[in-house]
């Protein structure tokens, strides 16, 4: 009850301090950010449950992020196509991790690390040199 009366209390402080802090798009803005770091931590939760370790799902995120729109063609205008391929794509990315530690038998920590590794690079040659933030 402490840490909900502490966050409160900030929230609060924050809405008189910061102009369009308490706004509702910025709420809003912020659940949907929540959103997405809540259903990357479930997934990170099964991982760690099981023993190991994913260091690459911050790239694949950044990469679904860079793909979706890249993948987006004005004859679909729902963008279902985009979002199963890129659906298609990240679950790809974590078969190549899965397999080089079933079958290779590298670390997980040192598996994943070179995907986020090759997957950043990736990221840096499809937007051009620019910055992916």
């Amino acid at each position: 009850f402490l840490t909900l009366a502490i966050v409160a209390a900030v929230w609060i402080a924050a809405s008189f301090v910061s102009r369009g802090f308490g706004a509702y798009g910025h709420l809003r803005y912020l659940v949907e950010l929540a959103a997405v770091i809540g259903l990357v931590a479930a997934g990170q939760t099964f991982v760690v449950i099981a023993g190991g370790i994913d260091l690459s799902v911050a790239a694949i995120v950044t990469v679904s992020a860079v793909s979706l729109p890249l993948l987006s063609w004005q004859a679909d205008p729902t963008g279902l196509t985009a979002v199963l391929a890129v659906l298609a794509l990240t679950t790809t990315i974590g078969l190549l991790n899965g397999l080089g530690v079933a079958l290779l038998r590298v670390h997980p920590m040192i598996m994943t690390l070179a995907m986020a590794t090759f997957l950043q690079g990736l990221l840096i040659i499809i937007a051009g040199g620019s910055a992916v933030t």
